[in-house]
């Protein structure tokens, strides 16, 4: 965990790992990040791509409502390698 003096300037989540969160939790530490993050820094992360059967526990799309005072973008030429990019102003 940070403390309020720490700041970064790049987030890189993991959305398997950020997946096991629930709902709550998951908003509590994006902004918890997001307060950290200085202007101009960037939380990216990388799309993951699901086994047949497999429930993709975080989504890209699903990160847009959590950034929306942030410049956000998607990276790479196909789904498979599309990356969520948000810049804080």
């Amino acid at each position: 965990y940070f403390n309020e003096q720490q700041c970064v300037g790049v987030v890189i989540l993991d959305p398997l790992a950020f997946g096991q969160l629930n709902a709550d939790r998951q908003v509590d530490l994006i902004d918890a990040l997001k307060n950290l993050t200085v202007a101009g820094g960037v939380h990216v992360m990388p799309s993951v791509r699901a086994s047949p059967g497999e429930c993709v526990p975080l989504s890209p799309d699903a990160l847009d409502t959590a950034y929306p005072d942030w410049d956000t973008s998607r990276l790479g030429q196909t789904s498979r390698q599309r990356w969520f990019v948000a810049q804080r102003p």
